[in-house]
């Protein structure tokens, strides 16, 4: 370290209270760098978490959370230190625990800095001038990494700046406001100099563009081009669709990190599985995996004892099928079938000596739980004795469905994708051997017929389920209605050290409904939506696997619903700013057609208007009445539901003149459903209000 005397203060904030390994690393690593280094913690602490941070620093303190960073700077300098200890120090350097790294050593960052003799304060990163509908954010460092100097330090405006900071704001807009946008602007006006490390700002290249965020939406620049240490937590869990071509920003800069630096991404990996949803994680992260099933990565051979194929079997005309998949197994693989059919059995023991696999018979499984009861416990001690077990089932489609070749389709979607063939299978393994965090590999969610509804409503009725089922097997994850699962059904390969919680649960026949199944809602629907959830709370992570033929078959029907999806959304409204804009849209939309029914209220034939917002009887009867402005019926509405329409048709209004060219749009379509006028709703506001009136006195 340089002869600088250099104080640091670095915000931690844990909802458990818990110090994940890649803060001690941070700190070691900024501590290096500094005389002093100091520790608020915002919240709570574990005993652990303390012993952690005190062996890095004796300066550690928990503070109460509230006012986030700046807050908690404000907190530390007037009541840990003191304005007269900060003055003694030639810099001071404020920083959070939002970021994981160095990538690279801090060092290297103070000592380019230091080169700039003539810069008052500094940060690593620097966010250009936005844009806003209602208000303007100047162009300014990123407070959770600042450097101030002396001359900055020791003076009056420092501490004026932090006597108009608000200890304990709880809007984090405003802290972003009053802190972060504002630091920067106002030193500046005092006449301090700055300048950012990672100067992105030649980037901003369009004064009319909004401006990005860097260290989120291109940190894998930020990193390889322009050397920053660091990547922010929230690119792992921020929507990219907005600013990326395919989204693969945050891949490409992990993959940047594990090639190029010396930085273990497990310290990455452990905490966003701990704290984040895993839907979130694996939509920013990409975990889906293609394999060759003609040629295989795995150059050693399979231990025996290692792996493990399950399979239940229910039709006794898929046999054949099944066995042929079975055939793709390779040697020294042990392989066992499940049925509860007595046909299967003889059938099996007849054919399977044509099998390489170690077959290891067929067990007796109950009618009761079908392939829920083979995998929890049937297989499920069997299981338990392996590394990586593949569990997969035959699959048929109802009678009544409109194509029996959905069902087909399902089919060859869970088995051809975890036993496609002998090298496909090699290659699954060789992934879960490169690759100690990847806990499951499921095939991906299907799209074809009816099963597209599954994509956005793969939850249905299930959350409750799964959260009670969550809860049994005594699991922490980050379950959410907002972020669907992405593994359905029981047809998948997973590590067992990634399913204890659920593999030493010791579940009976009678834990699973009884036939005939429900269509959602039971324990088995719950099992088929938690394997990453267990895994996640093992540490470990979970993706899609599939074929190179599969992969190009699913990307063209994929991208051919899309394509067709956003064509008739253009044709009847508008264009899209991009799929956060759609999906707002669409969102909306649905809110709008659903969030007034009533619980149970079956859908009616309605007309534009009805179809269009499917309210409920009282306040599709005041629009009618305000509409017409008819007092005939006035006393069969209530003043909520006036007021209710009036706040609606004020809403329409505002849309329409709104200066987005998509708001005004929506408003237009809105209106031209006949919708009441503000005039019109305000006349029915008055006139139930006075009815209310009466009936008070």
């Amino acid at each position: 370290m340089n002869n600088k005397n250099r104080l640091g203060v670095f915000v931690f904030y844990d909802r458990d209270g818990i110090v994940d390994d890649y803060v001690p690393y941070l700190l070691n690593d900024l501590k290096e760098n500094l005389s002093r280094l100091v520790v608020v913690c915002n919240g709570k602490l574990t005993p652990k978490g303390r012993e952690r941070l005190t062996e890095i620093t004796p300066d550690v303190f928990v503070h109460e959370n509230k006012g986030f960073d700046a807050g908690a700077y404000k907190y530390a300098f007037e009541n840990y230190l003191s304005w007269e200890q900060l003055k003694k120090y030639d810099e001071l350097v404020m920083c959070n625990d939002t970021f994981y790294g160095p990538f690279w050593p801090f060092k290297e960052v103070f000592d380019k800095m230091d080169e700039y003799a003539a810069v008052d304060f500094w940060g690593l990163t620097v966010h250009g001038k936005l844009h806003g509908a209602y208000s303007e954010l100047p162009e300014h460092l990123q407070s959770f990494f600042l450097v101030v100097r002396k001359k900055m330090l020791i003076s009056h405006e420092f501490g004026r700046f932090w006597k108009c900071i608000l200890p304990d704001e709880e809007d984090v807009d405003h802290v972003i406001e009053d802190f972060e946008a504002n630091f920067t602007k106002y030193f500046e006006d005092c006449g301090f100099r700055w300048k950012p490390y990672a100067d992105t700002r030649p980037l901003e290249q369009r004064k009319d563009a909004y401006s990005l965020n860097h260290t989120i939406f291109n940190c894998e620049e930020l990193i390889s081009k322009y050397h920053c240490p660091i990547i922010k937590r929230r690119a792992f869990t921020w929507p990219h669709l907005q600013t990326t071509t395919d989204g693969g920003n945050t891949v490409r800069a992990v993959k940047y990190i594990d090639e190029h630096t010396n930085y273990d991404i497990n310290l990455i990996y452990k905490h966003l599985l701990r704290i984040s949803n895993i839907t979130l994680l694996k939509r920013n992260l990409d975990w889906n995996y293609v394999l060759s099933t003609k040629d295989s990565n795995l150059h050693d051979e399979i231990d025996p004892e290692t792996i493990l194929v399950v399979i239940h079997m229910f039709y006794p005309d898929l046999v054949n099928e099944c066995l042929a998949y079975i055939g793709n197994v390779p040697k020294n693989v042990d392989v066992l079938v499940t049925t509860n059919n007595a046909q299967i059995v003889k059938e099996i023991n007849e054919k399977f000596s044509t099998i390489q696999a170690n077959f290891l018979g067929v067990v007796e499984a109950p009618r009761r739980g079908r392939d829920i009861a083979a995998f929890l416990v049937v297989a499920r001690e069997k299981m338990k004795k392996y590394r990586y077990v593949c569990f997969t089932h035959d699959k048929k489609m109802s009678a009544d469905a409109h194509y029996y070749t959905l069902g087909e389709n399902f089919r060859e979607l869970i088995l051809f994708n975890v036993l496609a063939s002998e090298s496909y299978i090699k290659n699954v393994i060789n992934l879960f051997e490169e690759n100690p965090r990847l806990g499951v590999l499921a095939p991906p969610t299907p799209i074809m017929g009816a099963y597209l509804n599954a994509l956005g409503h793969s939850w249905a009725v299930n959350l409750g389920a799964t959260e009670q089922l969550a809860k049994d097997l005594k699991i922490k994850c980050n379950l959410d209605e907002k972020y669907e699962p992405y593994v359905l059904g029981t047809s998948l390969w997973f590590r067992v050290d990634a399913m204890l919680p659920l593999l030493n649960h010791e579940f009976t026949v009678e834990d699973l409904p009884k036939e005939p199944l429900p269509p959602d809602g039971t324990i088995s629907h719950a099992v088929e939506r938690i394997f990453p959830y267990v895994a996640q709370s093992q540490g470990y992570y979970s993706g899609w696997v599939m074929t190179e033929e599969y992969a190009s078959l699913y990307l063209e029907q994929f991208s051919y619903m899309m394509s067709d999806m956003i064509k008739t959304w253009i044709e009847s409204f508008s264009t899209c700013w991009g799929f956060e804009d759609l999906h707002a849209r669409f969102k909306e939309l649905a809110e709008s057609a659903s969030g007034r029914k009533k619980k149970g209220e079956s859908k009616k034939a309605w007309g534009a208007k009805e179809a269009f917002f499917a309210w409920d009887e009282d306040l599709l009867r005041a629009a009618m009445l305000a509409e017409r402005q008819e007092e005939v019926g006035l006393e069969t509405i209530g003043f909520a539901s006036a007021w209710a329409i009036f706040r609606i048709s004020l809403g329409v209004w505002f849309r329409k003149h709104s200066p987005s060219k998509l708001q005004r749009q929506m408003g237009r379509f809105m209106a031209e459903q006949k919708m009441p006028s503000v005039s019109q709703t305000w006349w029915l506001v008055r006139k139930t209000f006075k009815i209310w009136l009466k009936k008070l006195f």
